[in-house]
This record gives structure tokens, sequence and C-alpha cells, in this order.
């Protein structure tokens, strides 16, 4: 279901918008046909041909048409639906999310967004030509490098395209790359069943299968990190507490500081008084 929409916002013309929302909001409309996005791809600005589309959408399925889509309400629920009945059977009417080679909300390389959900996309679709080192994409990093750069400029070259070091969410180089990568995904789909999607070492090959005494292999706690991170966290908060308390053991100390200061402010201002009504007034002097 990760290719289904799942607002947080509502989406319509007279509220305030989240930005991710109105690109995935964008992105399922262009699927199901609703939505024409422009020349230089899709945009997180909540524009008019957007609310145009969700009311088109409304309309093609008997919803109420008023260019809005709350989280979880009737049109978001009916997005859902139809995205979901986009995906083939396989073999045997089982169903299989569509192999989905390469997509992009924002303009990725030199002087784009560089969001980096689009980045690390573009690194492993690359890695998935033959352009970016796969190993690098084993964990999440959504920073621009020096491998996308050369790699994103190689299947320009190989492939006819303008090489000008980037691509656009819905431009040529995109399309050039979803098209070349989605065959060998779906292969990849289809040869590793339900394991987990990666791209592999060398993505030409096919995936090897499992030797003998791989399973004797020691496998990596995936909640390590997540219990490392947790420790420190509870650490950090020991520490805290501790200054807390140490701060509150002076607040009586400070309190009764405090108390002698302003008993020494009355005792100033009883002198000021007495010495104010004991000083004569100034003399006035007048010439005769």
């Amino acid at each position: 279901m990760d290719d289904l929409l799942k607002l947080r916002r509502t989406i319509a013309s007279n509220v305030n918008t989240e930005p991710e929302d109105v690109l995935r909001t964008k992105s399922a409309l262009t699927a199901l046909g609703d939505y024409k996005p422009p020349q230089w791809g899709l945009t997180d600005i909540p524009d008019g041909p957007l609310f145009e589309a969700v009311k088109s959408f409304q309309k093609r399925n008997g919803l109420r048409v008023d260019g809005q889509m709350d989280p979880g309400g009737p049109t978001e629920r009916t997005v859902n639906r139809a995205l979901a009945a986009t995906k083939p059977l396989l073999p045997g009417g089982e169903t299989r999310k569509r192999p989905r080679g390469f997509s992009l909300f924002d303009g990725v390389g030199e002087n784009q967004r560089n969001r980096p959900s689009d980045v690390f996309a573009a690194k492993r679709a690359l890695a998935w030509a033959g352009h970016y080192p796969a190993a690098k994409t084993r964990s999440f990093d959504g920073s621009p490098d020096a491998d996308l750069a050369e790699g994103l400029r190689r299947f320009q070259v190989d492939n006819g395209l303008a090489v000008d070091g980037w691509m656009a969410a819905e431009g040529p180089t995109v399309r050039t790359l979803d098209a070349a990568i989605a065959p060998k995904i779906a292969a990849h789909l289809r040869s590793e069943d339900d394991k987990k999607l990666e791209p592999p070492e060398n993505p030409d090959e096919p995936p090897k299968e499992p030797g003998p005494g791989d399973d004797d292999k020691p496998k990596e706690d995936p909640c390590a990190e997540i219990r490392e991170t947790v420790e420190g966290i509870e650490t950090e908060i020991e520490e805290v507490s501790a200054e807390v308390e140490e701060a509150e053991a002076r607040i009586p100390e400070l309190d009764s500081r405090i108390r002698e200061l302003n008993k020494k402010i009355e005792e100033k201002e009883e002198w000021l008084k007495v010495l104010e009504g004991y000083w004569p007034a100034p003399i006035e002097w007048s010439t005769v």
C-alpha cells in the first residue's frame, strides 16, 4: 500500500495545504489520468489545475464535486481504490504492487531543489541502470554527491540525451531512466517474490540464489540501532533530571537571598524618606 495516498491535511483552495500532500495528490491524479503535469514537472504549489483535477475525479466517480479532499474522506478513499485497481495480477490471480521504476516529486541535479527523497530515488534508479555504486544505496542518503552527478551525466550520454547534469520530475531523463530500469525491477520482483526490493551489486546480473550455509551466518539485528538511540535518549533524560533536581535544591537558598535583598531595599527607602524630610529645600535666589 506504499503507493496509496495518505493525506496529512485537507486539500482545498481555501485552506493551507502540506507541500508533500500536494505532490502526492498530483502524482496520484496523474496516474489516474485526471491531472496533466506541466512541461516543467510536478510542483508542490496548490494551483488551479490541481483543484480542477480533483473535481474531474469526483465527477467521474459520482462524488460530491467540490474540489476538496480530506484525510480519510470519500475522495481520498476512492482515489486509493482506483490506484489499487491499477495493480496487475500475477499468475494465479494474486495481486502485486505494480512495478514502479522511477519517479520524482521535484528536480534533481545541478541547481535543482534536490529533495532528499528524490535524490535517494535518483541514486537507486541510476544504480539499477549501472551508473551509480549500488553499495551506496543500502542505507538512506539524500545528499547529492559526485557519484550522482557523474552517473547522471554518463546515463544522459549513453542514451543520447542533453548532457546537462539534472533531470526534471517529468522530463526526458526521468522517462528514459524509468523505461530502462522498469523491466529489471519487474524481473527482480518476479524472482524475489516478497523479499525486500534492493538493487543487486551488478544490476545486469540476476539475483544470486542462497548457497549452503547462508542460513548459518549471523544476521544483523534491525532493532540494534533503534535500541542504541533509545539508550542515548534515556541517558540524556537522566542527566537533565539531575540538573533539574540540583536547580530545585537551590530554590530555598535563592528565595532566602531575595527576601534579604528586599529587606535591605526597604531599609534604604526608609532612610531616603528621613533624609528627604530633614534636608532643607534649596533657596531660590533672586536678583534685586
